[in-house]
């Protein structure tokens, strides 16, 4: 996400807007001082974190099902 905000950047827009549907409580404090705003509806602080566990359904991509999505992208 740094990079990308690093990348938009260069670019010289008016600001950068982050928007994620979740994040580690570390994170979301990292990305805030690089983004002008930050946008994240569920923050966790736990000692652990991982995006599968802010969802009820959840399921990996494998590569063939990456590659699928890809092909089928405008």
């Amino acid at each position: 996400m740094l990079a990308a905000i690093q990348s938009v950047r260069r670019g010289k827009p008016a600001s950068v807007i982050v928007a994620v549907p979740t994040a580690s409580l570390s994170s979301a404090a990292l990305v805030s001082r690089h983004a002008d705003h930050l946008v994240c509806l569920n923050i966790r602080s736990g000692r652990t974190f991982a995006v599968a566990d802010a969802y009820q359904e959840w399921y990996d991509l494998d590569d063939r099902e990456v590659l699928e999505e890809l092909a089928g992208a405008p």
